[in-house]
């Protein structure tokens, strides 16, 4: 589909009986902006994006401390 958008264009060109030329969408630049939607949907289903995260209430990763780094710090005043 991409390819035909590619060689064909985003829009073709019809004549009408009386012999006007006038412009219009190709059908596939809607089949693939209604496939984009669905990706994107299914894609936050996921929480492929970072925003996507938020709405499903995955917690961010805490990183485990080294217990010997955290040893060697408690010596350490401030």
């Amino acid at each position: 589909m991409q390819q035909v958008l590619e060689e064909k264009g985003l829009v073709m060109e019809i004549e009408t009986n009386a012999g006007a030329i006038y412009y219009q969408q190709r059908p596939e630049v809607a089949i693939l902006h209604k496939n984009m939607e669905l990706v994107n949907k299914l894609g936050a289903k996921f929480g492929l994006s970072p925003a996507d995260r938020v709405g499903l209430g995955v917690k961010p990763k805490q990183e485990n401390k080294d217990p010997f780094e955290e040893f060697l710090s408690r010596g350490k005043k401030a």
